[in-house]
């Protein structure tokens, strides 16, 4: 379908006749020979900045884009040798555009924005409505363009702008948008510059589209595969609320690495440095698949944070860690005391357990003789039987806390920190995900009037917080 039947199609599903600016916007797209789709605002909006565009912008299937994937185009003048040029800089909406950069990048003796009256007299174009999809705009400017608006650009990824009508976006790939630029001998100045060296915007971004987080899985690979499920379960809740859910095209990219060796974790006391190697030697292996935020889907190797952080810090990768995690969302709760489920060698607080490192703050207490249910469990949920284990579970948590840990009014919250737990669970975590889902304070789930913590559901939430916003260190608890 041309560029033309497909805006023609979108206009008339909505009783809306195309806009001249439109059908210029159309014509152009043909002549430069690039792919594009085009397509109205939420309920027809109009929208000016870049803001407003992102939030109503259509693509695959849902409303709202990322901010950085608006193109920002601002027109200057530009006076150099005492001859007067015209500048069209294009970045991406999450970032300003430097100026003096600019100038000092085209040679030019004296640069400003157009006022708004030039640029509707010179380019018949207004706030809202300045695009390189123009005819006025390609063929009266030069077009500089921000690196940032090319790096990290896969084949495939698109970036949205106006079609010269505030009610219409305009979906096209930036580096067909710049062939077909050059073709014209729009691009660069004097000296052909393509893309600039160097950013030449600046401002905060607060991107994530490009980070991609890495999960080292294997005891059980469920539990991996599950916190994955749980990452975008979680992600579409966040960018949804952000106004930015962009279906498929805006989840994380996800590296998962399946290490069947990792087994040997459930005898952790017997082959301690066996594991550490596996671990440590399977984080290395995503740091140079690239990614950049790495996470452990286990309880129990969480004790090697020390040894992952090392490995991995010639990378700049960051490690989560998920008693980290833990400690985040009790402090969020005020939750100083809490029952504790795991295998032996995490709830050995005095020995391999990472959560070790929670006290002082957060005082844990154990189920006390219930090692052998808590390994039956597991290994139940990795037969797939999975019922038997929810069973085993219920009759833990129906036990009275004893009498010197007993709270005043109900059970002592359970921290879930047995990834086999987290998968038995999961169905009950869905159905109350669905149901709290209006409730902006999202109540945490409950079992046999006990408030659960299920790590494996914390450490999801923190690694998509994280992603959504990269402008966060991460503060490991001391070694």
């Amino acid at each position: 379908m041309t560029a033309y039947n497909q805006a023609l199609c979108e206009a008339r599903k909505y009783g809306i006749e195309c806009s001249g600016p439109l059908k210029e916007s159309i014509h152009v797209v043909q002549s430069l020979g690039i792919w594009a789709r085009f397509s109205l605002n939420r309920n027809g909006n109009e929208v000016e900045s870049c803001i407003d565009a992102a939030r109503n912008r259509y693509r695959l299937g849902t409303y709202g884009i990322p901010l950085w994937d608006e193109l920002k185009t601002n027109v200057f003048r530009i006076n150099r040798m005492h001859k007067q040029r015209f500048v069209a800089a294009h970045c991406r909406g999450d970032k300003e555009i430097d100026k003096e950069l600019l100038r000092n990048t085209r040679g030019a003796d004296h640069i400003e924005r157009i006022s708004s009256d030039l640029l509707q007299k010179k380019f018949e174009a207004q706030k809202g409505t300045v695009t390189p999809f123009r005819w006025s705009i390609v063929h009266k400017c030069d077009h500089i363009f921000d690196q940032d608006v090319f790096d990290g650009c896969q084949p495939g990824s698109t970036m949205m702008t106006n079609a010269g009508d505030k009610r219409w976006g305009i979906e096209f790939n930036p580096h067909e948008l710049v062939q077909g630029l050059d073709q014209l001998g729009r691009v660069g100045i004097g000296n052909n510059i393509l893309l600039m060296k160097k950013p030449f915007s600046s401002g905060k971004g607060g991107r994530h589209g490009q980070r991609r987080i890495g999960i080292v899985t294997g005891n059980a690979p469920e539990s991996g595969m599950l916190l994955w499920q749980k990452i975008n379960r979680v992600a579409r809740r966040e960018l949804k609320d952000r106004g930015l859910n962009a279906g498929d095209v805006g989840l994380p990219a996800v590296l998962l690495n399946s290490v069947p060796a990792m087994g040997v974790s459930m005898e952790l006391d017997l082959r301690k440095n066996q594991a550490r190697s596996i671990v440590v030697d399977a984080m290395k292996s995503l740091c140079l698949a690239g990614c950049e935020i790495l996470a452990l889907a286990c309880n129990t190797t969480q004790c090697f944070s020390k040894e992952i952080i090392n490995a991995c810090g010639r990378w700049d990768a960051t490690f989560l860690s998920m008693p980290e995690a833990l400690m985040a969302a009790l402090s969020r709760d005020k939750c100083d005391r809490a029952r504790f489920l795991g295998l032996s060698f995490v709830a050995d607080f005095d020995g391999l357990s990472a959560y070790s490192r929670l006290r002082p703050e957060v005082e844990l207490f154990s189920f006390e003789k219930e090692d052998e249910k808590m390994i039956d469990i597991a290994y139940k949920v990795k037969q797939g039987k999975t019922q038997a284990a929810m069973q085993k579970l219920n009759r833990i948590l129906e036990q009275e806390d004893p009498p010197k840990i007993r709270v005043r009014r109900g059970k002592m919250p359970v921290v879930m920190a047995l990834t086999e737990l987290s998968i038995a669970i999961d169905p009950l975590q869905k159905k109350h995900e669905s149901m709290a889902a209006k409730n902006v304070d999202r109540p945490p789930l409950q079992m046999k009037d006990r408030v659960v913590y299920d790590t494996l559901g914390i450490y999801a939430e923190a690694i998509v917080h994280h992603w959504l916003n990269p402008e966060i260190t991460n503060p490991h608890f001391s070694q």
